[in-house]
């Protein structure tokens, strides 16, 4: 709901406008990935493994870097692709 005032406010050039809502739309609708990634890896850190979240964000990286091959190389989706590596990856690593 705020992501176009946001955008206006951050005087992004007119031609990367639309790419930019579309990236932070995704963004926005991946935060509970993100929290769920940090609350899940301070549970294995407060238990005293440090050495499982270091694995998983290991694969997540590896996965985000293919992801954002196949959406934005193959498919084409540019920023959106982008977005959509990051957000799938963190949302990989709860499945892991």
């Amino acid at each position: 709901m705020l992501v176009r005032p946001i955008v206006g406010i951050m005087s992004i050039p007119a031609e990367a406008v639309e790419g930019t809502v579309r990236y932070l739309t995704i963004c926005f609708i991946g935060i509970p990935f993100i929290t769920a990634y940090n609350i899940i890896s301070s549970i294995f850190r407060g238990m005293g493994d440090s050495k499982s979240p270091m694995y998983f964000i290991a694969v997540a990286c590896a996965a985000n870097i293919g992801l954002e091959y196949l959406f934005i190389g193959l498919l084409g989706l540019d920023a959106a692709g982008a977005a959509l590596g990051t957000t799938s990856a963190q949302e990989l690593y709860r499945w892991l």
